[in-house]
């Protein structure tokens, strides 16, 4: 500012000299108004800055409840799709146990057939025999052989029948054991399958919930506005929580797998264990007393007369 030239002047009321009073130039008010401006400018312009930055850093915190509804919802998810897995497992398990019982089933009707059929021709033999011995005058003994003969004859068939009966029921059997391995596994692989996703989705939340806040403190100290007289300073809120603290609540944590209870994946409402009944066909043959090879008649026993 330039100095106005002039002398001091007489104040009579205080009696003393005064300097003459100092008169800004146009420029000076000019400089004066535009310097005014600026500050209020700047302060606006800080003003501003510091609300965007704040709703940012708001923005960012608001995100929190949204990550934690992602984090419920998977887990929903994650228990939705193993109840239906183990849906699906039973709904297997119990159409091969149906298609198993089903063989069993044909298999005892067979058996039950074919022992009925047996014994009919066992008494149709016994009774030709029995014929045929009378017809020429053989004795009671070769008549009792003869009885032998055909119950041995009914004894080997149903051997065979029952041979057979048990082949296809211990093949019947062990599919079924087949079935409950598979059917285990499966039932573990449901379970290991939900636990993998429960732990994805914690996983996730503590990864989101740990960058959003960093990234709270980044975009905070991104503003770097102070009180002057040209700006305002940027005080940062984060809705009462310490932004280092939250950043590093989930630090190094990881979901802890779950078990199921011992045996739950080996024991379920419909197993089986077992198809079909043992069965039992009587060896008359065997408890009789072996006479030996049939014989011509000997001696008066029930000889034919002539």
């Amino acid at each position: 500012m330039a100095d106005i030239a002039g002398v001091p002047v007489w104040d009579p009321v205080t009696k003393k000299w005064v300097a003459p009073k100092y008169v800004k130039s146009q420029a000076e008010k000019d400089a004066d108004a535009d310097e005014a401006a600026a500050k209020k400018a700047g302060k606006a312009q800080t003003a501003k800055e510091n609300s965007n930055t704040q709703k940012i850093i708001n923005t960012l915190i608001k995100s929190v409840q949204g990550y934690t509804a992602g984090r419920d919802q998977s887990l929903a998810n994650a228990t939705a799709i193993f109840t239906e897995g183990l849906k699906g497992v039973g709904s297997q398990y119990t159409q091969t146990v149906a298609d198993l019982q089903f063989s069993q089933d044909q298999n005892e009707a067979d058996e039950t057939s074919k022992t009925y059929a047996n014994r009919a021709n066992r008494a149709r033999e016994q009774q030709s025999i029995t014929e045929q011995m009378l017809s020429q005058g053989a004795g009671e003994t070769d008549q009792l052989r003869g009885m032998v003969q055909a119950f041995e004859n009914a004894d080997a068939n149903q051997l065979d029948v029952t041979t057979a009966y048990y082949d296809t029921m211990n093949s019947v059997n062990s599919g079924l054991r087949q079935a409950n391995m598979d059917t285990e596994n499966a039932r573990r692989n449901v379970w290991g399958q939900k636990e993998e996703a429960r732990g994805q989705a914690y996983e996730n939340f503590y990864n989101n919930y740990t960058q959003l806040w960093t990234d709270a403190q980044r975009t905070a100290a991104s503003n770097s506005n102070i009180n002057s007289a040209y700006s305002t300073a940027f005080n940062p809120t984060f809705g009462g929580k310490d932004p280092l603290k939250e950043a590093t609540r989930y630090a190094g944590d990881i979901y802890k797998w779950k078990a199921p209870t011992a045996g739950w994946a080996e024991d379920w409402a419909d197993k089986d264990t077992q198809l079909g009944a043992q069965v039992t066909t009587p060896t008359l043959a065997a408890a009789a007393t072996k006479l030996g090879p049939i014989k011509r008649a000997e001696g008066a026993s029930l000889r034919k007369v002539t």
